[in-house]
């Protein structure tokens, strides 16, 4: 059973003594006793949601009222203007009722707000608020689980000291205000990747990158838990974060390894990564069967690839008029090579009779990197394809047995995969997919003439079941469906986050993960595996929870590990355990407010201080008394109404914990006139988050009063922009920028409008994110070569945090996908000031280019936020000149042809690795084993192979073979050495001592000697033996030939006549031919099987497993052979024949079968055999273990339940009645 996911955000609760009850924070709404999030990007599945909403304490909405209901559509449509986004609850449908899971509750059936009364049956559970046309409003309906939606969290108005409202950061107790002084624990910015190393590999290296202050120190450790440090050798440096190897071996440098960064405040560990040893065995010596398939049918060839290590790409070759050449899929449309390495043929011709080769090539799979250009490749012995004749005939499309598959086998979030569908047929042949019940992923394509469905980075989204449909031209099709379902590895929806709490306080960590199947959870603190301690540390699989925080106890860098079958995710964030003494250093009260007479203000009182402060309010010194209208708020803000002269006064707000007590003054003055309480300042805000800009006035409130807001110049009109919202926050009166995007940058101004009077005042709102995208992207030609190039660009908005690095991919005119071509580019290595344009520029020398290529550039950022920044627009193409080659021919290979000849293969050079506009290679090649030059000859054009005389006695012999390339500029590098054979030659030895009998009336067993599988007797090695048949009184009559293929001392001829005699023979061959026939030998078949089957088969209750049965015998005549017993197959009924097991007796006509089960409907067939072989079976009876069971096919019928094959009540009276109709007249 697939386990369910479980969703992963990291997030807290820190307890405050003096917590507001009842207040709902930034973002968040009220009614009645709950308050509410709208979250209406980014969209999440059902688990998703429900988990998120649960670290923050709160849970999916339950609607409980008519009151609540038209709430929450009241805010949909002040929130989604466009009515296109659909909204998850918490509600699901049981048993025709809808249960609230946020709170437990039943929904009341007379407060059902479905859109459509025939929603409740539509099989998916889960509720959702969606917009109706038709209904002009919103409404329930239902929902698949895996559907990505908005979401509304709730949470009572009395618990929100549990969500995660605190704002702090590291400037919180301290004077500074120039963030980069400010000094943090290390985080890591770049992780490590995967690697596979090869025999062919001489360095291999590993990088992190962490940002702290001060400046983070590095430490790298083999295995995962921090025991055996990697030391500089003289084969390994360590510099900063980067490991380096050199002289690479799979006993040495192979395994998992792990960076730790280390500063004053604590450590943190780096994902671990694996240096895997990849490897890429020879196929076996051992000649492959061959396969035989029938004139415009089709067929598949199995590559059966050698021992691979992590992974490969396989490509098809075939003996062709100049010797082997690679199977073009995309041009020849009934090829298709599955990413299994199969070759299948929709439908095979005569022209396809030949030998195929499978050649391998070893990768990395989509987990890691090869740190080599020129990976291992092997190359098959030639399989055998013969195509018999056969007329043409329709053949309607039929989807091959083994498709549609996926590849991966095994599919994981994030990774490419491939569903293939490949039918047999006439051609032409028209493929198509569809996604049953819903849309095809954006990022599906259909490749290979439609055979391939690609879905990039898929997503547990694109679960669902695929339909693959194939049209012929002459209206016939076949469709198959394919269930997708995707695994994960943990990954985080939101990471943890940096914690200043106050000492005493206490801490809850939550730690859910997105992982298929389950993730289980460890803590860590310092790199160190956290424990429970009793009274102070709890962890509860993903809960960790510190009571009592303690500065140098609990103080550090804190991470969260999700591992399941799939990896190790990490969290990290640092723990500030804080003891402050009251400051008011950034937040003064203001020097002077006024107020109106007979107008309300508030003054605020927000000091930092930790533990949290008491506080009290003086006036001229003296404590404020009590008078009407005079409030000190939860918060220690001081609330005033209805003010007159007599309230004007100095005012002081003192804070006071145990480290000390702080004031702050304020001159009230009570004017005649409007004024400013509160104006807005200077806020940021992360992207996609709440902002809140506060502007209140005290006024008359004898005159009517509005607020108008303007950004950058231009009236906001709150009405029709669902971003914005006028509202109050802690008593104070504001404008909320929901859901903030980088647009929304820029300068707010908040007009207060009287009848009598107007003020304005305004700030700066600025919304941090990822960098915005780079522009300009252009080259300096002057800085040209065939090799690299300087790139040069706009450096893009920073979104409020500095630039890390840069990421530069490109593409060429032959290959149209991007790569990326230059990774981590820091900030530093690109600056560059250009004074001739008057701009600050970026610049980078892109090397490793391939010559005469045109090259497109695109560049994109990234900051401290986790998400890249997006794209730029594809640069100009630029053109560089031409060189030698700077890529090695790959794929080396060969063998085969006639005897006395070397046969090299291997890849043309693509156009993109060319370097020019000709190409050429050279070829060199000798005996393995001589030490003498190598034999070479050059070739011109687009070739892939050479043939070489080597001469009549230098068959089957290993030589080194190596290829380079050239072009009117030089010669490139050359391949690493390959091995081929040479050809092999006719077989001189022929088998011997041939003997053999009949095995019963239809086939023949041969024995032989063994021949000696050596390259004298052979000239080759053994691909197989022939076993020819003739008749013995007239050899024009009939004759044949069976192969078999591999080491053979024993072979089986089927299909000759009962009792008749034959010659046979044997020949062993090689690819180069047959041996001479051995010598003849006589062979008499039997006579034939039984004519007749058992008649009249009874089957009786036996014992508490058995049944005995009981049949009519059979009696032979003068063309069989004489009876030698009976078999009795049965099997339970439903399941493959195949699935039959036989009880075998002599020439009695009963016996009794063991081992029945309980409720289980059995079929039965007996038979009786002789030396002839087996004869024709009796009809099939069914039965239990309480006998036989009658059934008249025409009246009655039998029911499958589940997966299994059992007999129920109803299946009992439906057999009762058969029974009786048969012996029972119709009356």
């Amino acid at each position: 059973m697939r386990t369910t996911a479980v969703v992963l955000l990291c997030t807290l609760v820190v307890g405050l003594d003096s917590q507001n009850i009842g207040e709902c924070p930034l973002g968040w709404f009220f009614h009645g006793q709950s308050c509410y999030e709208f979250i209406k990007d980014p969209l999440a599945l059902y688990e998703e949601a429900d988990k998120i909403c649960k670290g923050k304490g709160a849970a999916l909405v339950s609607v409980n009222s008519y009151d609540e209901h038209i709430f929450i559509i009241q805010q949909l449509k002040a929130i989604d203007i466009a009515k296109r986004y659909t909204w998850w609850t918490s509600g699901s449908e049981i048993d025709d009722r809808v249960k609230w899971e946020g709170d437990g509750q039943f929904a009341d059936p007379n407060i059902e707000y479905w859109l459509n009364p025939a929603e409740t049956d539509n099989p998916s559970i889960h509720v959702v608020y969606k917009y109706s046309y038709l209904q002009a409003g919103y409404g329930w309906q239902k929902q698949a689980r895996n559907v990505k939606s908005s979401y509304i969290c709730e949470i009572p108005r009395a618990e929100v000291h549990r969500l995660v409202q605190d704002e702090r950061d590291f400037t919180f107790g301290t004077n500074i205000v120039d963030p980069n002084k400010v000094q943090t624990g290390p985080s890591f910015i770049i992780q490590p990747t995967d690697v596979v190393i090869t025999e062919r590999t001489t360095t291999a290296s590993l990088e992190c990158v962490a940002r702290g202050n001060p400046q983070p120190d590095y430490r790298w450790y083999k295995g995962s838990n921090q025991t055996d440090e990697v030391v500089a050798t003289k084969t390994i440096t360590v510099t900063n974060g980067k490991l380096t190897f050199d002289n690479v071996s799979e006993t040495t440098t192979a395994g998992a390894y792990q960076c730790v960064a280390s500063n004053k405040f604590g450590s943190s560990l780096s994902d671990i990564v694996y240096v895997t040893y990849g490897y890429l065995r020879e196929y076996s010596n051992v000649p492959p069967g061959a396969v035989n398939a029938s004139q415009y049918q089709g067929t598949y060839i199995n590559c059966n690839p050698p021992s691979h290590k992590p992974g490969a790409t396989f490509q098809w070759m075939r003996d062709g008029k100049k010797g082997l050449e690679f199977l073009m899929p995309q041009l020849n449309n009934y090829y298709f090579v599955s990413q299994g390495g199969n070759l299948y043929f929709s439908e095979v011709q005569a022209v396809d009779t030949g030998y195929y080769y499978c050649s391998v090539t070893l990768s990395a799979g989509q987990t890691g990197t090869l740190t080599t250009d020129q990976p291992t490749s092997s190359l098959s012995l030639g399989i055998k394809l013969s195509v018999g004749s056969q007329s043409a005939a329709e053949y309607p499309p039929e989807i091959h047995d083994g498709f549609p598959i996926v590849y991966p086998t095994n599919p994981v979030r994030g990774m490419t995969i491939y569903i293939e569908c490949l039918a047999y047929g006439r051609l032409p042949l028209y493929y198509s997919w569809t996604r049953k019940n819903k849309p095809m992923p954006s990022r599906a394509r259909a490749t290979d003439l439609n055979r391939v469905l690609v879905i990039e980075n898929v997503q547990l989204e694109d679960e669902g079941t695929y339909e693959c449909l194939v049209k012929s031209s002459r209206a016939t099709s076949s469709v198959k469906e394919y269930t997708l379902s995707i695994g994960a590895k943990p990954y985080y929806v939101s990471p943890l986050k940096n914690i200043h709490a106050d000492i005493n306080s206490e801490l809850t960590w939550r730690c859910e993960a997105v992982a298929i199947p389950r993730a289980t959870f460890t803590w860590y603190k310092n790199t160190k595996p956290l424990l429970p301690v009793p009274g102070q540390i709890d962890i509860t699989s993903n809960v960790l929870k510190i009571t009592s925080l303690d500065p140098a106890r609990d103080s550090g860098m804190y991470q969260c590990s999700a591992e399941n079958s799939h990896g190790i995710t990490l969290s990290g964030a640092q723990l500030r355990v804080l003891s402050v003494k009251p400051s008011f250093f950034r937040n003064p009260l203001p020097m002077t407010m006024y107020g109106a007479m007979n107008g309300n203000i508030t003054i605020p009182c927000r000091p930092e201080a930790a533990p949290t402060p008491e506080i009290s309010w003086l006036r001229d010194g003296v404590p404020i008394g009590a008078r009407t209208g005079l409030h000190v708020m939860y918060n220690g803000d001081l609330r005033m109404t209805r003010m007159q002269l007599s309230d004007e006064g100095l005012y002081t707000c003192e804070a006071t914990n145990v480290n000390g007590k702080a004031q702050s003054h304020c001159k009230l003055t009570v004017i005649n006139q409007m004024s400013f309480i509160q104006t807005p300042v200077t806020t940021d805000v992360d992207y996609n988050n709440t902002a809140f800009l506060q502007c209140e006035v005290s006024y008359d409130t004898r005159y009517d009063l509005i607020y108008r807001w303007t950004h950058n110049g231009r009236v906001i009109n709150i009405t029709q922009n669902a971003h914005y919202r006028i509202g109050e926050r802690i008593n104070i009166r504001g404008l909320y920028i929901m859901y903030a995007d980088f647009h929304h940058t820029g300068y707010y101004e908040c007009q207060a409008l009287t009848t009598r009077s107007m003020i304005k005042s305004g700030a700066t709102l600025t919304v941090k994110g990822p960098p915005g995208e780079p522009a300009g992207i252009y080259a300096d030609l002057y800085s040209r070569t065939p090799h690299s190039l300087r790139l040069k660009w706009t450096p893009p908005p920073d979104h409020g945090s500095p630039i890390l690095y840069y990421i530069i991919e490109s593409k060429t005119q032959y290959n149209p996908e991007w790569k990326v071509q230059v990774a981590n580019i820091s900030e530093q290595d690109a600056l560059l000031s250009d004074p001739g344009s008057g701009m600050d520029k970026r610049t980078f020398m892109v090397t490793g280019l391939k010559p005469f290529n045109d090259y497109f550039f695109r560049v994109r950022a990234k900051n401290s936020y986790p998400t890249l920044g997006p794209i730029s627009i594809p640069s100009d193409s630029y053109h560089l000149d031409g060189a030698a080659p700077v890529v090695a021919p790959r794929k080396v290979t060969g063998g085969g042809g006639t005897v006395g000849v070397l046969t090299i293969t291997w890849s043309p050079l693509p156009l993109e690795d060319r370097g020019g506009n000709s190409i050429g290679y050279i070829i060199y090649w000798r005996l393995q084993g001589d030490t003498t030059a190598y034999k070479q000859v050059m070739k011109t054009g687009d070739v892939s192979q050479h043939v070489e005389d080597v001469g009549l006695n230098n068959y089957y012999l290993q030589y080194e073979v190596i290829i380079g390339a050239f072009n009117e500029f030089g010669y490139g590098p050359n391949s690493t050495i390959a091995i081929v054979y040479s050809a092999e030659g006719m077989p001189t030895f022929v088998p011997k001592n041939i003997r053999g009998d009949g095995v019963n009336s239809t086939s023949i067993y041969l024995t032989w000697d063994p021949v000696p599988n050596t390259r004298q007797a052979m000239k080759g090695v053994i691909q197989g033996f022939e076993l020819n048949v003739e008749d013995f009184n007239d050899p024009n009559r009939k004759s044949g030939t069976t192969y078999l293929y591999g080491v053979h001392t024993t072979g089986t001829i089927i299909g000759v006549e009962p009792n008749s005699d034959y010659w046979v023979t044997v020949q062993v061959f090689n690819t180069a031919g047959e041996s001479n026939p051995s010598e003849r030998y006589r062979i008499s078949t039997y006579l034939n099987a039984p004519f007749l089957y058992p008649e009249y088969v009874t089957i009786s209750s036996h014992g508490s497993e058995s049944v005995a049965v009981k049949w009519r015998g059979i009696s032979t005549g003068l063309l069989e052979e004489s009876i030698k017993g009976y078999k009795l197959e049965y099997w339970p009924r439903g399941e493959n024949f195949r699935a039959a097991k036989t009880v075998i007796t002599n020439k009695v006509t009963n016996a009794v079968i063991y081992g029945i089960q309980k409720d289980v409907i059995y079929s039965l067939r007996v038979l009786g055999y002789s030396n002839g072989g087996d004869g024709k079976k009796s009809p099939t009876q069914y039965f239990t273990l309480g006998g036989h069971v009658p059934v008249d096919p025409t009246i009655s019928f039998m029911i499958q339940v589940g997966g299994g094959t059992q007999i129920t009540q109803s299946l009992v009276i439906v057999l009762i009645i058969s029974t009786l109709a048969t012996y029972i007249p119709i009356l």
